[in-house]
């Protein structure tokens, strides 16, 4: 007789899950009317689009550099601490920017340490979420949770910008701040009557602490024996530098020829196509496997890339903004339940880590070249090329959309050769995780 273990079976989710969901929630509205505000300060103090991506490399940098280091204390320390330990930090770094601004002496260098302090926050709360939801969620609902902790995250996209249009618009930068800085402390207060003990592994679970820095590249080592998880690693980094390209060049490109208001619009209707995918995706997402879904949400991004670069009317970009939302939220939270499935909990930390690490690990090139290639390759492309002002428009804005249209193809077709060569099974391979015992050795 074939037996099944209860948690894998159960699809339930427990209520402590939602509050968790909610306490992030909270703090992601303000985060976004925050880093709204401070994308608007940077780029009508500079006018430069090189300052602006300098700022993106400094986002960028935590993932690549500090991740190995967060992933192991995520593994060796209660996910509830640290996760408040984040709150903190955040409460901070706000702090940090009010009270400059306040003095009317903000300048881009605190902005600069600001940002970064919430960039490693961000990296470290990433990876502690992840593995919360593996200890809280019972496997078969995780997709389920996954999508809806991304459909939250939509609506949040949906009243951030909105809100922060509005409050930066009628009130200034000053109330921007005060509401992140209330939204920071409210999600610290919920996730304080969480139970400590809920983020704690099962003994059973439980592994014995090694080395630190042998912890630190355990999870290069692991990943790189499951040849499943390599390869969509390795997909993803294909697809994390086409993405990059277009997150970091999306605010200057509105700006070239639309209002600040229309750049919250834009951000809100992404947020709307999130929440709207993600309740869809929640009852319905059993249709298609995680996956599968992974590789149709980035090839169907390619061709969004594409008509992104040749919009210039407003209804255009607006359906543009909701369909990114929709494919972003496809696409991270198939990733994520993808991961949390093949992982065993007790190594999340540290694994979670290398694949956030190793994916964003051309981030930094794709925002650093997106100026040079635009100016020196794009933009000389654009004025001999008869007919292209015609379609992309001329000046820099020309440039960024003809590069955002061209590398959206190119991503298209890697996605169809790819998904020609197998995709994640090239060869069949056992879709749970197969000889657990040896590749948790350190």
């Amino acid at each position: 007789m074939t037996t099944h273990n209860t948690d894998e079976m159960d699809d339930t989710v427990p209520g402590g899950v939602a509050t968790l969901i909610v306490t992030r929630g909270l703090s992601s509205i303000g985060a976004t009317m925050f880093s709204f505000g401070l994308d608007i300060w940077i780029y009508r103090k500079t006018g430069s689009y090189a300052v602006f991506a300098y700022f993106a490399v400094l986002i960028a940098l935590p993932n690549l550099v500090l991740a190995p280091i967060a992933g192991a204390l995520v593994d060796r320390y209660n996910k509830k601490t640290i996760l408040m330990a984040c709150e903190l930090v955040s409460i901070v770094a706000i702090l940090l920017v009010a009270l400059q601004h306040g003095r009317g002496v903000l300048d881009l260098y605190t902005v600069a340490v600001a940002i970064f302090m919430l960039s490693v926050v961000g990296s470290v709360r990433w990876i502690a979420m992840g593995v919360a939801i593996s200890l809280l969620v019972p496997p078969r609902a995780r997709d389920r949770v996954n999508t809806l902790q991304q459909s939250f995250e939509g609506g949040v996209m949906l009243t951030g910008p909105l809100l922060g249009t509005a409050v930066l618009t009628y009130f200034g930068l000053d109330t921007v701040i005060a509401a992140d800085l209330a939204s920071s402390l409210l999600a610290a207060a919920s996730l304080a009557f969480i139970a400590a003990e809920r983020f704690h592994l099962k003994e059973a679970q439980a592994k014995p602490r090694r080395h630190f820095w042998s912890e630190v590249t355990f999870g290069c080592r692991w990943i790189w024996g499951e040849p499943v998880l390599r390869r969509l690693l390795l997909f993803i980094v294909g697809y994390n530098f086409a993405a990059g390209l277009f997150t970091t060049t999306s605010t200057p490109y509105l700006l070239s020829f639309t209002s600040d208001k229309m750049l919250g619009a834009s951000l809100a209707f992404e947020g709307g196509g999130a929440l709207l995918v993600g309740g869809l995706l929640a009852r319905w997402g059993r249709l298609l496997s995680p996956e599968r879904r992974v590789v149709l949400a980035a090839a169907s991004f390619g061709l969004l890339m594409l008509a992104w670069g040749l919009a210039r009317r407003d209804t255009l970009v607006l359906v543009l903004s909701m369909a990114a939302g929709v494919l972003t939220t496809m696409l991270i939270a198939a990733l994520q339940t993808t991961w949390q499935n093949r992982v065993p909990v007790a190594i999340q930390g540290k694994v979670f880590a290398t694949r956030r690490m190793v994916s964003n690990a051309l981030l930094p090139l794709s925002i650093l070249i997106s100026v040079p290639v635009s100016e020196r390759m794009f933009m000389p492309l654009l004025q001999s090329w008869p007919g292209a002002d015609a379609l992309w428009g001329s000046g820099q804005t020309g440039a960024l959309g003809m590069m955002l249209s061209i590398v959206g193809v190119a991503l298209f077709v890697g996605c169809y050769f790819y998904h020609r060569h197998g995709g994640l099974y090239p060869v069949r391979h056992d879709k749970r995780i197969s000889n657990l015992k040896s590749k948790e050795s350190i």
